[in-house]
């Protein structure tokens, strides 16, 4: 189920309902808004699957909107200790890079 948020700059986004109620809309929305992004430059649905699962997935581990390096590596130490492997972790790694990248150069 997905529901739809409004951010505090009255910007619509649609979230899986199972991250709605985390405390990071800011980055929800910045995540809707980068695949979105992804959508308009013709990426496969695969891809934008990919992204959407592993950033929905960095928002419910940090649960907050001001995200640092020590979060990002946390995430990182959590997906090893789950027993992800080590192509999956940096799948993960990877995707958040061209995020946070993305967010810098379109400056969001």
């Amino acid at each position: 189920n997905i529901v739809h948020l409004t951010t505090a700059n009255s910007q619509s986004c649609a979230v899986p309902e199972s991250v709605h109620l985390l405390h990071c809309k800011k980055l929800l929305a910045q995540i809707d808004y980068y695949l979105k992004a992804l959508r308009s430059e013709r990426k496969s649905p695969n891809t934008i699957y990919i992204y959407k699962h592993t950033l929905y997935r960095f928002a419910k581990f940090i649960n907050h909107d001001d995200v640092t390096p020590s979060d990002v590596r946390d995430y990182i130490i959590s997906l090893m200790d789950a027993g992800l492997k080590p192509h999956s972790v940096h799948v993960h790694y990877r995707n958040l890079k061209t995020f946070f990248n993305w967010l810098v150069v379109d400056g969001v």
